[in-house]
């Protein structure tokens, strides 16, 4: 890795700032990858993106040519700035992930998806 790993609880949360929010949603719409993204983060250049949704009730639809599968809730995140999205949004057919997420520990902030990624990390050591 090319950034500082912090602990996840020192990890400082906030919201991307306003005036990278344009760039920040490029990077994530461009990009099909699942849970770890392989673009830098447009905040801190940090090799760290992440996103992850959270698969609520079905509701199937096509919009601009890609289909929709559910509704459900979207976290997208960087490891290294701790600058993150949370929304209410639709979920993608092409969605997957094997990330094991306690789901019971989800909160506005991705420190349980943060976490999770870290035991998928270690698990594969």
């Amino acid at each position: 890795m090319n950034y500082t790993e912090k602990e996840v609880d020192e990890i400082d949360w906030h919201q991307v700032p306003y005036e990278h929010l344009a760039s920040w949603q490029d990077v994530f719409q461009a990009s099909r990858e699942m849970v770890d993204l392989s673009a830098p983060c447009p905040i801190c250049g940090a090799p760290a993106l992440h996103r992850w949704y959270l698969v609520g009730h079905p509701h199937e639809f096509v919009y601009e040519g890609t289909k929709y599968v559910a509704h459900g809730a979207l976290w997208e995140w960087c490891s290294s700035c701790g600058s993150f999205v949370h929304c209410s949004s639709s979920v993608p057919e092409w969605w997957s992930s094997d990330l094991e997420v306690d789901t019971s520990k989800l909160t506005y902030v991705p420190d349980a998806l943060e976490e999770a990624i870290r035991k998928r990390r270690e698990k594969a050591a």
